[in-house]
């Protein structure tokens, strides 16, 4: 990659949680921490942009030491910190220090429509709705606190489909007649309104490019199905290597680079080579 155009002041990056910054299995970040510390002297902005809702990543920002803005729910909602200012999507409400700004569709509107395409057809999934806080721990790996904070959902519902791959599709089209849309993620499905990643990490752009007045290089990585439209998007997308190191694969795109290490030991590598050949002035 040649990077000689460029500058860090320039840069700007939009990155996956879970199987990305976060290991898959832990969640730890550890083996980014490195990279991250050298992005944040550089006053480089890293956004995460993930499934995950504004209640965890709340509590994910402290353990980061980081307070940037945050898409969750999988373009669903935007969350910009109340002390950037005019930095802002005409906000609807704000929660603790951060103005949110939904993009898709209501939660409780979303359990409704999939109550009533469960009766209607018979489908078979169980969704975060269905499960209680242990369930979800014994899913996902996450403390009791932190799967309540997994319910607490604005605007998406995970699933886990125990039906057929016939009805699947029935079931994708049938949520189109009700202008929702359906994404893997690492371990569930995820029922949201119609936009992705990608939708809001396009406004933010446009709004920081307003804000500086100059365009911005864009990197966002990720490791599965819901993150292709943010890494096509991009500038640089970084597909991150899973623990059985399958990837996602793209063809022939030259813009998108794939990491030999999994997780954030494969985050961090990235970094490193990249910040090594980027001019810093």
């Amino acid at each position: 990659m040649n990077y000689s155009n460029q500058k860090i002041q320039d840069l700007i990056v939009f990155t996956d949680l879970d199987g990305t910054l976060l290991d898959h299995d832990t969640y730890s970040f550890d083996e980014a921490k490195p990279a991250l510390d050298r992005l944040r002297k550089l006053g480089v902005l890293v956004i995460p942009t993930t499934s995950k809702t504004f209640a965890e990543l709340e509590v994910l920002l402290q353990k980061l030491n980081m307070m940037s803005p945050v898409i969750v729910e999988n373009g669903g909602v935007v969350a910009i910190p109340s002390s950037n200012g005019s930095i802002n999507l005409q906000p609807q409400h704000q929660v603790g220090d951060f103005n949110l700004t939904h993009l898709s569709m209501d939660y409780s509107s979303i359990l409704a429509v999939l109550k009533k395409l469960r009766e209607t057809y018979h489908f078979k999934f169980r969704g975060f709705n269905d499960m209680d806080a242990f369930d979800i721990s014994k899913i996902t790996g996450l403390n009791n606190d932190e799967a309540k904070n997994a319910k607490k959902r604005l605007c998406s519902e995970p699933l886990i489909w125990t039906d057929s791959d016939k009805n699947l599709n029935k079931f994708i089209n049938a949520l189109k007649d009700y202008h929702l849309s359906i994404t893997k993620g690492g371990r569930f499905w995820h029922v949201m309104g119609e936009t992705n990643k990608s939708d809001a990490m396009r406004k933010i752009v446009q709004i920081y490019q307003r804000n500086f007045g100059k365009k911005l290089t864009v990197i966002a990585l990720g490791d599965n199905e819901n993150d292709v439209s943010m890494l096509k998007s991009a500038d640089i997308g970084v597909v991150i290597r899973r623990k059985d190191h399958s990837c996602l694969s793209f063809e022939s795109d030259n813009k998108i680079y794939t990491t030999s290490l999994s997780g954030p030991a494969g985050w961090n590598a990235f970094f490193v080579h990249f910040l090594d050949n980027y001019p810093t002035n």
